[in-house]
């Protein structure tokens, strides 16, 4: 039997997890297909219109879709389906790259949360004053002259916030005065 006769006898999830498996063996998504005797196109149309995503070197099932376990209809080099086949019974296993790639979004949330709730923590300690900057390139240097009555307001500010940096201070309010006057 074939490879492309063998791939052909898989349900999607399995499909995935074939392609999956030899990507992370460092093979390129064109050689793979190329070695079935089918489109990588085919196979990226396939997975996308299931639910699957491309992050880096894996397909990931999108958030909230269900796998497909039935048989779908074969893909042939031409791209056009041949004949539908009885459908397969529902998987009752978790893959393991699945799994892998799921634990792997996890902690990426998780990261971020954290993040988040760090960035929260610091408003609080600095009196409610939320710094959300682009992350930062290369420090800018800049001399210009203020209102003194602004100028003297900014000073009050900066001894209410002893946590928040007056560089950080000056980025935020001139951030959020370019976003709220951005003229495109």
């Amino acid at each position: 039997m074939s490879k492309q006769e063998e791939y052909q006898k898989l349900v999607l999830v399995d499909r995935v997890t074939y392609i999956n498996n030899q990507l992370a063996e460092g093979n390129s998504l064109n050689a793979i297909a190329k070695d079935l005797g089918i489109r990588e196109s085919s196979v990226r149309q396939q997975f996308n219109k299931a639910g699957y995503k491309r992050e880096g070197k894996q397909f990931i099932l999108a958030v909230g879709k269900e796998p497909v376990t039935e048989k779908i209809p074969q893909v042939v080099e031409t791209g056009k389906a041949l004949q539908e086949e009885e459908p397969a019974p529902r998987s009752a296993y978790v893959n393991a790259n699945d799994f892998t790639a799921l634990v792997a979004r996890v902690e990426a949330l998780e990261q971020t949360l954290k993040e988040s709730l760090d960035q929260v923590a610091r408003a609080a300690e600095s009196r409610h004053i939320l710094i959300d900057l682009p992350k930062e390139t290369q420090e800018a240097r800049s001399t210009f002259r203020i209102n003194g009555e602004v100028f003297k307001q900014w000073q009050e500010l900066q001894k209410k916030c002893p946590g928040v940096t007056a560089k950080d201070l000056m980025s935020q309010a001139l951030w959020e005065y370019i976003n709220r006057h951005d003229m495109k």
